[in-house]
Parts: C-alpha cells; structure tokens; sequence
C-alpha cells in the first residue's frame, strides 16, 4: 500500500521519515533522528544556490543557520519540508544521519594507569619521527567527544594551555565557546569546583581525550602543536551525535583556522553506517568543498564494521540476499543501492512468511505488513549528484511494545533488465548486537561517512605488535565509484594514550589509528607551510606523498588493496 509520493530532491530516509506516522517515526532512531515530536518540526541540511536569506522569505522556517559554499541547517514544520523542497534555490535536502563509536573503541583496562610506560606510547609506534618537526605552528582539530583540557599532555612548558579555542555543542547558549587564556585558568584551577566555574566542559567517555592525546599530546605524535577542539553534541532524539553536529563542527574548525592563519589537520574518528559510500551524500560534497578553503587536510577513519555481517553485495549473494534477525530487536533499517539503469523485480519474505511479497518499483513511499512485522520502504531515485538509486527499508515490530520476529530473512532481486547488475545491501541494528546480518557478508565496502569522501584522507587500522592488519577495520573500495579507501592504515589495536583525570589507558579501533595520521599531516605541514619547504604540502598534495611514503605490510601482493591502501603509514623522505 503506498503511504504518500513527495518531491523527489530528498534523500529516501526523510522521504520515508516523512511519509509514516508519527509514532512509527518514533519507533525508529533512523527516522526520528533530528525531528521534536513535541513540536512537530524537524532540522534538515540543505544545498541551495546562492544566499542562504532567501530562507528568511518563508515564515515557517523557524531557524537557518549558514554553512560554508551553500549548505545550511535548517530548522522547519514537518509538513513544511515539502514546500521548501519546491523552492527554486533548494538543489537537495537531506535528513540528519547518526554517527556513532565502534565498540571496540573503549577502555581495554578498567583503571586508568598513573605513570607513562618507556614504550608503546603512541611516538615510539612509528620509526624515523624526525624531532626537528613536532607539529610547531600547526592546528590539529579533533572533533569528538571532548577533552580533559587539564590534562598536562596538553600544557606547554609554561603550564599554558595548547588549546586555542574550544566549542562545547552539549552547554546551552552562551557557554560554549572558551578561548586559550580561559582553557589556561582552567587548566590550572587548583579544584574541580574551580575548573567548572571557568570552563564547565568535561569528555566523559574518555574517547576526545585519548584522540587528541595521539595526535598532539606529550608522548603522541605532534606535541607541540595548537589544539582546536569541538565537543559533539547528541541529537535530541538519540544518544549520539547527527551529521548535523558534525558539519557545524568541521565549519567552525575551518573558520577558526583562517582566523587564526594557522593551517589546519581535522581528525574525525566519528563514523556513520548510512549512505552508499561512494562520495556523494551532502556530507560527503560539504567536506570535500570545505577543505578547499586555507591549507588544511581533514583525516577520517574507516570505522569498525569489516568483521561485521551488516554488507553484502550481488557478487556473494547473486539473486538472493538472506539475512538473519537475532533476539531483542527493536528495529533494523537497510540500505539497498544500485545503477539506475538496473531494473529489477524486487519480493522481500519475512521470516514469518512463506510467501515473498513484492516491492512496486514506483518512487515513493510504501508499506507491507507481515506477521509481527511492519516493512516501512521508500523507493528512491538518483540525485543531481549520483546516478545510483536507493531503496530503504525499515523493519519495524506490529506491535511497538513487541520485538522484531526472530529467523532468516530473504531479499529477491530477480534481473529484469540489468546492464552493469551490481547491487550493494547495507544492514544496521539499532541494539548494536551482532546477532543480527547477512549469512554471507562481504568484508569488502564497509567504510563508514565520511572516510568515503574524495577529498577525505581515510585511515585503517593494523596490530603494530606484529604487523596484521586489523580485521574490524573497514575496507575499500568506495562502491561505483571504485576509489582507493582505505588510503593508508596506521597503529590502531591496544593504544596506550591520555585518559580524563591525568592518567593514561588502552584503547582500539580505527578512531586511535586516525590521530596518528592527523599527527603524521601536522609535522609534515611544519616542514612544508611553516617553515616555508614547500608552501603547498597540504590537502591532496599531502595525501600523495603519505601514499609515496607509506610502508608494505607483509602478506600482501598488490598495493594498493582495499584492506590497507598504499600500505602503513611511515614518515618518509620529504
């Protein structure tokens, strides 16, 4: 049954956010994610042409606030989304998508440890540092969870802070912005009470801090370099931050870098699950376009998902995609992409049905009910940005107090009339288990936004104690578009690093891989901008020379591949 047909320049989770009811937007983080039930509306990112005031034309847009090249957040009445999508400046809208910590990406010790250890800091992971170029006039931006900006890694000599400027999202208005000499009173209260009287900004997850400490403090890789930090607020309806947060965040590194004239290594250890990870969603275009701006290099990780059975694609699955639903979930959501040109007739069969049911091949919403089940999809069509089409399914219990049916589940994509017939499903668990996925995943595709992006330098992991490559790591290649991700791998398994309250703990993932890179970026911009080598080693420039630099790992045959890029990163000859 067909639940509502809207424009067509929107993504196809806000097209389905859209089209259900409000308490079926409410069952499912996906699709509740940037709307205030209370208040009927709903923030949404907007690529328009020309000046954002044209917004201040409609009344019922509620708040804009201006990003950098035509982007911008817009907050509006659901029922208006429609109409503001018919404007002739709006080019696309999408809905907020969330991002998230792989969960590998905790403390591997329950006690911080007090004293730095003589080796494995994250300084003695990689040979050939040259000490001339600790990162000295270089701004490294860690947006992320926040920091323990009293933490000594991150004082100078002086007891001075090294953080230039920090933006807390989670303080309310008029408290989040806190500039060095306020972080350096701070820093150097004698109490907590103190401390939080001047700069009531605290990380308490741990993750910021323990980034940041790879990439800039005392025993990590940059540590004489400036800090820019942001602290990402959640979204209003869930438990982490949007893509909202971070697009804000990434802007206001690049302003405060051309505002302080210092060029710029952004490290984002942040990752999403949603898009077809082939550039191309707003996020993926905004940060590409913003890295233009000064001399910077944004530096994303590859996130968690390699090992998990949440991908797989026509090449395993052929005809058939089966996929199982494990205990206790509340909701899962899939993304099915594909060419086009590609027809397709599509049945979906629910563990709780013999019968496979068919999917009308008609942009727009629809929904089909099994028993126990509720299948909510919109059936996408390309943007002005990529010529590959999105089908979004999102399964729901029938009853919003029940749990999904347990059991196997099968996707049919019977070839119509097919000329490239390659096909990508992407499977996400709201509970986060891995009871739940494909029978036969692919390891292949399964990068995290925004580590997909084409001006992004995307960074895997590998075990420095022997040399393995990491089989969480997400892999490459970017789907369609083929691009070489991960571009390199760097430490990521069992890192030891800063931790709130002064001390030190162990950590994995590709989030503590991805400092070391941003680091690595920072001394070689020392040597490049600063102290005038060469004025333009930053954003590709950089990126090919890391490629040139990085150092083969043992056990594979070509380089580049899709599990460790040009290989390890290595400082190299300059």
């Amino acid at each position: 049954m067909a639940l509502s047909t809207i424009t067509s320049n929107i993504d196809s989770i806000l097209g389905l956010s859209l089209a259900v009811t409000p308490s079926n937007r409410e069952e499912s983080t996906v699709l509740s994610l940037g709307y205030d039930q209370t208040q009927s509306t709903c923030e949404i990112i907007v690529r328009h042409t020309g000046d954002p005031s044209f917004l201040s034309r409609y009344p019922d847009v509620m708040e804009f606030r201006p990003l950098a090249n035509a982007y911008a957040i817009v907050t509006v009445p659901v029922s208006f989304v429609d109409v503001l999508a018919k404007a002739p400046e709006v080019l696309y809208i999408e809905k907020p998508k969330a991002f998230f910590l792989g969960p590998l990406e905790l403390p591997s010790d329950s006690n911080s440890l007090r004293q730095v250890p003589p080796m494995n800091t994250p300084n003695t992971l990689l040979p050939n540092l040259p000490q001339q170029y600790p990162g000295k006039g270089v701004l490294i931006g860690i947006i992320d969870s926040g920091i323990d900006y009293s933490h000594p890694d991150f004082l100078d000599a002086n007891g001075n802070s090294r953080i230039l400027a920090l933006w807390d999202q989670t303080l309310p208005p008029g408290m989040q912005f806190y500039n060095n000499e306020e972080l350096t009173l701070a820093a150097n209260a004698t109490s907590s009470q103190d401390k939080a009287a001047i700069c009531p900004s605290f990380d308490l997850s741990g993750h910021g801090t323990h980034v940041a400490g790879i990439a800039a403090g005392t025993y990590g890789i940059a540590p004489q370099s400036s800090l820019i930090i942001v602290k990402l607020a959640n979204d209003r309806n869930a438990s982490f931050p949007g893509t909202v947060q971070l697009m804000e965040a990434a802007n206001y590194c690049v302003e405060k870098s051309l505002e302080f004239q210092m060029p710029l290594a952004l490290n984002l250890s942040y990752g999403s699950v949603y898009g077809a990870r082939n550039g191309v969603t707003l996020l993926d275009t905004f940060l590409d376009q913003l890295s233009y701006q000064g001399r910077s290099i944004f530096v994303s990780g590859t996130g968690n998902e390699g090992d998990k059975p949440n991908h797989i694609n026509s090449e395993i699955a052929g005809d058939v995609a089966e996929f199982t639903i494990g205990p206790y979930e509340t909701a899962v959501s899939i993304q099915l992409w594909k060419a086009y040109s590609d027809t397709y007739d599509i049945r979906f069969q629910s563990a709780t049905s013999s019968v496979a049911r068919e999917i009308a091949p008609t942009f727009g919403s629809q929904s089909i009910t099994f028993p126990g089940l509720k299948l909510l999809l919109f059936y996408g069509v390309p943007s002005p940005y990529s010529p590959f089409q999105e089908i979004f399914l999102q399964l729901l219990p029938e009853d919003s107090s029940a749990f999904l049916p347990q059991g196997l589940y099968r996707i049919f994509l019977t070839p119509r009339d097919v000329r490239l017939g390659t096909w990508n499903l992407w499977l996400s668990s709201e509970s986060g288990g891995s009871s739940s996925g494909f029978l036969t995943p692919s390891p292949f595709t399964t990068l995290t936004l925004p580590s997909a992006g084409n001006r992004i330098l995307s960074v895997g992991s590998y075990n420095p104690s022997n040399d393995n490559y990491s089989s969480f790591s997400g892999r490459g290649y970017t789907s369609d578009t083929n691009q070489i991700k991960p571009d390199l791998v760097a430490p990521g398994e069992n890192i030891l690093s800063c931790a709130p309250g002064g001390g030190y703990s162990i950590r994995t993932g590709t989030s503590m891989a991805t400092p070391f890179v941003t680091g690595v970026c920072a001394r070689y911009m020392e040597y490049g901008i600063i102290d005038g080598n060469d004025p333009n080693l930053y954003g590709e420039k950089l990126k090919a020379t890391l490629h040139r630099n990085a150092r083969r790992l043992p056990g594979y045959q070509k380089y580049p591949n899709p599990q460790t890029g040009y290989g390890a990163l290595s400082f190299g000859s300059l």
